[in-house]
């Protein structure tokens, strides 16, 4: 980028490609301390979605070891999903706007300023690092974005509880929940991975969390987000005999925009959650006859 060089230029290149490797390539969620690319700060995010990931990845892994027989590979990835569990719901999750944020983390002495975690230090091993590690405070990330309710569709909060309960409440207030599906973010950066925009398997997954959550407001939700994407496609398709990467949130039938390439059509994802609502569809009038 114009005006940057040197070491500048290898941590901003840095930053950027860690953007593109989260698959958020890109988005106004990696801004720090201003708008646009050249303030990408990705390597300073710990982001909510990626750890409610490892959680069921690690859950999963017991599970697997379970049916194999394989206790002591079990219990420790059940102990290391369980950590992870608390670490999520201690220092992640927001009950000003009841949904989990990404972190930011600045170097320092040790000590987090987290509101959550007063008087506690993230200490990250570093194999690389000749002190072994880094200590960092802590800063909970504003801004609402569809990924704070990925931890949701992780499992990271009990079907029923008061917590999946206060993220669906949550959900509901957001803004995300449009006529033509799911905004990606509230903020219109001209990045793909932001407002208007709603993709396929943020969609998905957030009509799975609703579903089960175990709150029944959360099926209302499901079914009215599930609708909504299946009309914002059949609109789109009619009008362009396409499936699409990613759509527009708030026009029903609009395609989505924004970004460093042509939008493309096909497309797996898009064909793929289509299938799987126009399914769950069937089943539920098949339920109500």
């Amino acid at each position: 980028m114009a005006g940057v060089s040197g070491r500048e230029a290898a941590a901003l290149f840095c930053n950027v490609a860690s953007a593109a490797e989260s698959g958020w390539d890109f988005s106004s969620r990696w801004f720090v301390s201003g708008d646009g690319l050249q303030h990408t700060r990705t390597t300073q995010i710990v982001p909510a979605d990626l750890n409610a990931w490892l959680y069921r990845m690690e859950r999963d892994i017991a599970a697997i070891a379970a049916q194999l027989g394989a206790a002591q590979l079990q219990d420790e990835y059940m102990a290391r999903a369980s950590a992870r569990l608390r670490g999520i719901n201690a220092v992640m999750w927001s009950a000003a706007d009841n949904c989990w944020h990404d972190l930011l983390l600045c170097e320092s002495c040790g000590t987090m300023s987290s509101a959550q975690a007063q008087g506690t230090a993230f200490h990250f091993d570093n194999s690389v690092s000749p002190a072994g590690g880094a200590v960092y405070d802590v800063e909970l990330r504003s801004g609402i974005f569809a990924s704070n309710w990925v931890p949701l569709w992780c499992g990271c909060a009990e079907p029923g509880s008061a917590l999946a309960e206060a993220a669906v409440l949550g959900l509901q207030v957001s803004g995300l929940i449009q006529p033509g599906g799911l905004l990606t973010s509230l903020y219109r950066s001209g990045e793909q991975w932001d407002a208007p925009n709603a993709w396929p398997p943020l969609v998905h997954m957030i009509i799975e969390a609703a579903v089960e959550s175990g709150v029944t407001s959360g099926k209302a939700l499901a079914n009215q987000l599930a609708d909504n994407w299946l009309h914002a496609n059949l609109v789109a398709w009619q009008a362009t005999g396409h499936m699409h990467e990613k759509y527009n949130g708030c026009v029903p039938g609009g395609i989505g925009r924004g970004g460093e390439y042509e939008p493309q059509v096909g497309f797996g994802w898009s064909n793929g959650v289509l299938m799987a609502l126009l399914e769950r569809k069937w089943k539920r009038a098949a339920h109500e006859i």
